[in-house]
């Protein structure tokens, strides 16, 4: 291994011994798909924790009925169940993906 790298030959990239620049590439992309999505996601899952509170203001300002304002938090939370397992997929590939670090 070269110095200041440890075990260089585990790294990404590299199989049998020798770097492979299209397969470093290729986990370079798929690592940052996973970052991607994740990110997308956490920013999605902020969006429906204020659409959800939002419809409960309206309700409370007399906007929208109460049935109305449960409704659009329902679909709220299940968009949200959905965005936590796309997630949690993410993160557990993300975290195969970076056991493999130099």
């Amino acid at each position: 291994a070269a110095p200041g790298l440890g075990r260089t030959m585990d790294a990404p990239g590299f199989e049998n011994g020798k770097f492979n620049e299209s397969k470093f590439v290729e986990w370079l992309a798929a690592e940052s798909d996973a970052v991607s999505t994740l990110r997308s996601a956490r920013r999605a899952v902020k969006s429906q924790v204020r659409r959800r509170s939002l419809a409960f203001g309206m309700a409370k300002n007399g906007e929208w009925t109460q049935e109305e304002a449960e409704a659009e938090a329902h679909k709220a939370s299940a968009t949200i169940s959905c965005l936590n397992a796309e997630t949690a997929a993410a993160a557990e590939a993300l975290e195969g993906m970076t056991s493999r670090r130099w």
